[in-house]
């Protein structure tokens, strides 16, 4: 191997810098949000909810027409620019604190999240040849940026908040405006897949297109599974901490208990370590065994997943569904979704750059994003269920529909392989 085909384009870490910047204002705004919809907007805690839910969902599921955008009239860097140009006035607007500007504002921060999202993961993909081996590894640290910018992003907010709402919105301002400056004045090299007059360099044949085409929707599809999973961790496993897990500690003669929302730090803390220590370990074996499958290693997302849940359906049963179970199964849960994470987060992304075709590339970035957001909205209309049925039943149906995901792409694990580029 060379020694450049061991380092990462410069660029990159630039790229990852704008991502950190751009979570960190949306993690400022985010984390308080639903407060600040109740205290300062007088808003009911049901109507607050409401609101964040649906402005989180629309993120997403408008990345599939920003994508469409992005392909066919924006370019994927003018329209990730825009992406960081229209929440930046968003969160101007929000500043402003004027009413009739405030579902203008969201409005705003929705379209130009959707339009950043797809577009920078097109552009990441961009700097590397197809069959590259370091393609994951910069998912991965892109991954990463995502990750420390939303973690710091609340915890300044909750300082600025000290001081008056306004402050919030003006942490998020200039977060925002500092991504827009660094990705308006970097310098992108010419995409690895397109000549200098903007062509594909090896178009694809209609059916090596429909077989790549065919992979990628069929991924976003058990995606939806994944993520509708993952995002138990804000509902049901949230609840399960509160009410039906003992949450003290003793340890060293010192005694104390985790709170509820100690669990989602975690999860975070847990993906940020996992994320360099696993994907170093895939590139090893890469070396080791360079046959290896990726879609096989989605399966093996869902299926540590659906262990995950199984740990769970046992800790309902030893305590958990009528009183509470010790912390240690609430505590192996999270350990195992957070490596399922890093097995379908940047693992996903490099997977459907790398097959989708050119021409194609954001729109299949924006549907990928757009799995995310039906996940979470299943994941929300599991809520009736949780009251309804006991604990192990619901963790339990959990598992199964991820072991029913996993199976999906075992069964066309031969039309999967064929649709990589080789």
């Amino acid at each position: 191997m060379s020694q450049k085909s061991r380092r990462h384009p410069s660029v990159l870490y630039l790229l990852c810098l704008v991502q950190g910047c751009e979570r960190f204002a949306s993690g400022a705004m985010l984390s308080l949000f639903a407060l600040y919809l109740t205290e300062h907007r007088h808003l009911g805690d049901s109507t607050a909810i409401f609101i964040v839910g649906a402005f989180l969902a629309s993120t997403y599921l408008a990345s599939w027409p920003s994508g469409w955008l992005a392909d066919r009239w924006l370019g994927a860097l003018c329209a990730a620019r825009l992406g960081l140009v229209l929440p930046a006035l968003g969160y101007a607007a929000l500043w402003a604190d004027a009413p009739s500007l405030f579902i203008p504002a969201l409005g705003l921060v929705a379209v130009g999240q959707a339009l950043f999202r797809s577009a920078l993961t097109t552009l990441v993909s961009q700097l590397y040849e197809p069959e590259s081996d370091r393609r994951e590894a910069g998912f991965g640290l892109l991954y990463i940026s995502v990750n420390l910018g939303y973690l710091a992003g609340p915890l300044c907010a909750e300082l600025a908040r000290g001081r008056s709402w306004p402050a919030i919105f003006t942490l998020a301002t200039v977060s925002q405006f500092i991504a827009s400056a660094l990705l308006v004045l970097c310098s992108l090299p010419a995409p690895k897949t397109i000549d200098a007059e903007g062509i594909a360099l090896s178009p694809l044949a209609p059916n090596v297109e429909r077989a790549r085409i065919y992979a990628l929707w069929l991924l976003c599809a058990i995606a939806i599974v994944f993520w509708l999973a993952l995002q138990q961790t804000g509902t049901s496993l949230a609840l399960f901490a509160e009410h039906h897990t003992d949450r003290r500690w003793a340890l060293l003669g010192g005694t104390g208990e985790v709170a509820p929302g100690h669990f989602a730090t975690l999860h975070g803390g847990l993906v940020l370590v996992l994320t360099p220590l696993l994907l170093g370990a895939l590139a090893r074996l890469r070396a080791w065994k360079p046959s290896q499958s990726p879609p096989v290693r989605f399966v093996a997302g869902l299926l540590i997943a659906a262990g995950a849940f199984a740990l769970m359906r046992a800790a309902s049963l030893h305590g958990g569904d009528t009183g509470r179970a010790h912390i240690a199964w609430l505590l192996g849960c999270y350990l195992l979704l957070s490596i399922a994470e890093v097995l379908f987060g940047p693992l996903g992304m490099s997977f459907i750059t790398k097959v989708a075709p050119p021409r194609f590339a954001s729109r299949m970035a924006g549907i990928w994003y757009a799995s995310i957001a039906i996940g979470q909205l299943l994941a929300g209309a599991l809520g009736p269920i949780w009251q309804r049925w006991s604990h192990h039943d619901y963790f339990g149906c959990i598992a199964l529909l991820c072991l029913g995901a996993a199976a999906a792409p075992l069964i066309s694990l031969r039309r999967l392989h064929a649709a990589l580029p080789h």
